[in-house]
């Protein structure tokens, strides 16, 4: 298998990265730098770090990696909901910095599930 990546975009230098930079870049832990090299076949280096050992990918093989990671990312994002509060509510409460708390909605129900049935 070839370079997929353009030559243009390797840099002249060649580098090699450790696991940790690799997964901080790709924002993923330890453990799934490691699934996805078994996975995709991709080879790294054992080269002497400190008191031990360490793993490092060279400056393709760190893209390929980011790549698939970026490929089978199952995060969404989270998205904020729209409140929308009159000026009337902001006038009669000045002291509340956080919008949403002027909404009823977002407060739980305060009554637990097992007294519900007493009133009944």
């Amino acid at each position: 298998m070839g370079n997929p990546y353009s030559v243009v975009s390797i840099p002249e230098q060649q580098r090699y990265f450790t696991t940790k930079e690799v997964s901080e870049m790709a924002e993923i832990s330890f453990y799934t730098v490691r699934e996805i090299c078994k996975r995709c076949g991709i080879d790294y280096e054992v080269r002497p770090i400190r008191n031990g050992r360490g793993a490092f990918y060279s400056w393709v093989d760190t893209q390929r990696i980011i790549e698939e990671a970026n490929k089978n990312r199952r995060i969404k994002k989270k998205c904020t909901p729209v409140v929308v509060v009159t000026d009337e509510e902001k006038e009669n409460h000045p002291l509340v910095t956080d919008l949403r708390c002027l909404k009823l909605n977002y407060w739980p129900e305060i009554e637990p599930v097992c007294f519900l049935d007493l009133e009944a």
